[in-house]
């Protein structure tokens, strides 16, 4: 995180660039885990966008640590929302 924060622009070396998708997708597996075992929602939105994370590590390296940084902050962003479209009530049919 520091190295995305001091040079922005640069490309990340392998090592940090699948530091920071690990890292996002093991808090992802670890949440899907917990619902999953408490029976408390939805796991699959949770384990697709871990596993989005970890196919993200090309994008640090190719472009830049910001690049990748804001695509895995778009895909949470989705994430939040999906779960929040679940929670909503459906419209009674007629």
């Amino acid at each position: 995180m520091h190295t995305v924060i001091r040079s922005p622009t640069l490309p990340l070396d392998t090592a940090l660039a699948v530091s920071l998708s690990a890292g996002v997708a093991i808090s992802l597996l670890g949440q899907a885990a917990f619902r999953a075992i408490l029976w408390i929602g939805p796991t699959a939105a949770h384990l697709t966008v871990a596993l989005l994370s970890v196919a993200l590590v090309p994008v640090g390296v190719l472009t830049s640590g910001m690049v990748q940084l804001g695509v895995i902050a778009v895909a949470l962003v989705s994430l939040a929302a999906v779960l929040q479209l679940k929670r909503l009530p459906r419209p009674a049919r007629e």
